[in-house]
């Protein structure tokens, strides 16, 4: 056996290794904590525990050795409006349908084998009504309102959490703080941002030292929201910023592992775990920010007034100015709104294109030829991409494929949504009235129905020869319909113009991470609002030198 073939044949067994590890872990570790949960909580209720024991004393004959033979209607049933998970990983492994559930066993599909499952035990593309999202549903008037999954922090009726007619108020107070006119306040705001990021990089390069990258993007993002949308200078680059950087990073983390594990939804469980106490102090942290910058908005809108007689300069009503404005005219002037609001851009402005730009820069250095095709059409294609503008980014088309192949795998996890009305789903069937849902983006964007390779760093699926043959709502890194995310377009524009800059001076090599075929089995990830490399975007930074490089 040749010296790499043994190579391959050790990593193939590391990784079977890890995956029998891995089911072990999640066999062993979850069962004992439910199992020790629901002891607890039998404690914790005693109307439960009371209930628990007076149906197993009248319905086990022997008890102490019970098995899975009887039927215990207290513990089987679930009731009405009960959310619930759905886990395929157990299901698809489950030794009661499965001759050989750990191994891979094509026999397993043989019709004389599929005829003694039952007919849902394997539904890998899900099933039911629920197996297509798409247009119907996510465009659907009577479906734009949002889970009260989202809610269990209590946040006031803000953009992101609202439903109905405060939702549909807040959206329109809000629209025109997106204009073409506020996003094209990128270029000059870039312009002199950007500076204090490229000086951070220079100083990793010289160094060569392995850093994680979003800790000097997000501070840059920080202060372009700040220019751009609120009309304050906080200069966060210049600060010790690592406080807010952790507590951005971590908020949404926290906020959607609460909203995905069941057990950390009633309160007094989340307050027992410790994880309420975390995630208020990381909020504290964003709100004391948010607090500044209010204060010193509503400094400068009073010297305006002063000054001009109006809140605002002529032609510049940004986004925080639309939030004053109502503020001021409403006749309970609710401060805890007002801030959650500002606290809302904060995180949705900053975090999502931070997380984007810099996994498109790791990228460019786990895959070198996507790095140098990127280099190369940024060098060919802009005169002075040190400086690129939004109009410059126009024209390059990799990058485009690149950006939107990088949001394919690790943007939003799932949408959730209730149903207003009952709603039909053309060839599927009907969504009940008040049924709570997921969408699954994770699903949608790796369904190899309509992607060649799913589960692929594969910036070619965007090609309009390729986008032609996939249905319009096969990919919605942004969600769609009414409810879609209203600075999108913002958001695509930054985080190009940003990539240009970033690339055109530096080249970005990935310290950890290697080349893969699927992120999701091959690589450590966590999610908070998109998905994460958990031990963070570590890079190093070379500067280039464009004649020799």
């Amino acid at each position: 056996m040749s010296s790499q073939a043994h190579a391959d044949h050790q990593t193939c067994i590391l990784r079977q290794l890890k995956y029998f590890v891995f089911q072990f872990l999640q066999g062993s570790v979850t069962v004992a904590t439910m199992v020790s949960w629901v002891c607890l909580l039998s404690g914790v209720f005693p109307e439960v525990g009371d209930k628990l024991r007076e149906e197993i004393d009248s319905c086990v004959e022997d008890a102490p050795n019970a098995t899975g033979s009887f039927h215990v209607k207290y513990v089987g049933t679930v009731p009405e409006n009960t959310r619930f998970i759905v886990f395929l990983m157990s299901l698809h492994h489950d030794a009661r349908f499965w001759e050989k559930p750990h191994e891979f066993y094509p026999e397993h599909f043989l019709p004389e084998n599929v005829k003694k499952r039952p007919t849902s035990s394997f539904i890998p593309f899900s099933t039911g009504m629920r197996e297509c999202p798409g247009k119907s549903v996510l465009r659907n008037p009577n479906c734009y309102d949002k889970d009260a999954t989202y809610n269990f922090f209590n946040i006031p009726n803000i953009l992101f959490t609202a439903n109905g007619e405060p939702w549909a108020t807040e959206r329109k107070v809000v629209s025109p703080a997106y204009s073409p006119r506020i996003i094209s306040a990128i270029d000059p705001t870039y312009s002199h941002r950007i500076r204090g990021l490229v000086d951070a990089l220079r100083k990793r390069a010289a160094t060569g030292e392995v850093f994680n990258l979003i800790e000097h993007v997000l501070p840059m993002a920080i202060d372009t929201i700040c220019d751009t949308f609120m009309g304050i200078s906080i200069d966060m680059q210049a600060r010790d910023n690592a406080k807010y950087v952790k507590a951005l990073l971590r908020i949404p983390d926290l906020f959607i592992e609460r909203v995905v594990i069941p057990v950390y939804q009633p309160d007094i469980i989340y307050s027992l775990t410790g994880k309420k106490k975390e995630y208020q102090s990381y909020a504290n942290v964003l709100f004391a920010l948010v607090r500044e910058v209010l204060e010193k908005k509503m400094e400068h809108r009073a010297e305006l007034r002063q000054t001009s007689g109006a809140s605002h300069e002529a032609g510049t009503k940004l986004f925080l100015d639309i939030l004053l404005d109502k503020f001021e005219a409403s006749e309970k002037k609710d401060m805890d709104l007002l801030t959650y609001e500002t606290g809302e851009l904060f995180v949705a402005g900053t975090v999502t294109i931070s997380t984007m730009v810099s996994w498109v820069c790791l990228l460019s250095g786990v895959f070198p030829e996507v790095g140098d095709k990127l280099r190369a059409e940024i060098d060919s294609c802009v005169e002075d991409a040190p400086n690129a503008t939004i109009e410059d980014c126009a024209k390059l088309e990799y990058l485009d494929l690149v950006v939107k192949e990088a949001l394919r795998h690790f943007t939003v996890p799932f949408i959730a949504r209730k149903a207003k009305k009952d709603i039909q789903v053309p060839d599927v069937g009907t969504v009940p009235e008040n049924t709570r849902f997921l969408v699954s983006l994770l699903s949608l964007h790796h369904d190899a129905r309509y992607w060649e390779k799913p589960y692929e760093f594969y910036p070619e699926h965007f090609l309009p020869e390729n986008v032609e043959k996939r249905p319009k709502f096969a990919y919605i890194p942004f969600s769609t319909g009414m409810r879609d995310c209203p600075g999108a377009k913002y958001a695509i524009q930054s985080m190009k113009v940003e990539v240009v800059r970033i690339l055109s001076q530096f080249k970005i090599a990935s310290a950890r991470m290697k080349p893969w075929k699927n992120p999701f089995t091959e690589l450590s990830l966590g999610f908070g609002f998109t998905f994460v490399p958990t031990r963070g975007w570590l890079v190093t930074a070379e500067l280039r030198n464009q004649s020799s490089d």
